[in-house]
């Protein structure tokens, strides 16, 4: 049995822009991130936030060989995460062939 005190969900998207957790724009905390990448794209900057304020920014290195394999990251925030209070939202701010939050 989990012991995080709430149902954790995820939230996915491809686009760059930014996108509210859980197709929404609500409070919560980032739990996790999940980035995949096709091979032959530029390195990939993914941000975390609360409404407009920037809680955490991650760079993905680039897969840029041409035909190449391209890559997975996946980050665990520790404790109990990233917290807005406002609203959770991330940005995708380069291409990435798709990112998901996790998050409760």
């Amino acid at each position: 049995m989990s012991t995080y005190p709430v149902d954790i969900k995820s939230t996915t998207a491809s686009g760059v822009a930014v996108h509210d957790a859980g197709g929404t724009p609500a409070p919560g905390r980032a739990l996790g991130l999940y980035v995949s990448k096709e091979g032959g794209q530029a390195a990939t900057t993914v941000k975390i936030k609360d409404n407009t304020t920037v809680l955490a920014e991650f760079l993905i290195p680039a897969t840029n060989t041409t035909n190449g394999p391209g890559s997975t990251t996946y980050m665990q925030f520790p404790g109990t995460g990233f917290r807005a209070q406002t609203s959770l939202k991330f940005e995708i701010v380069t291409t990435a062939t798709s990112v998901t939050l996790l998050h409760g």
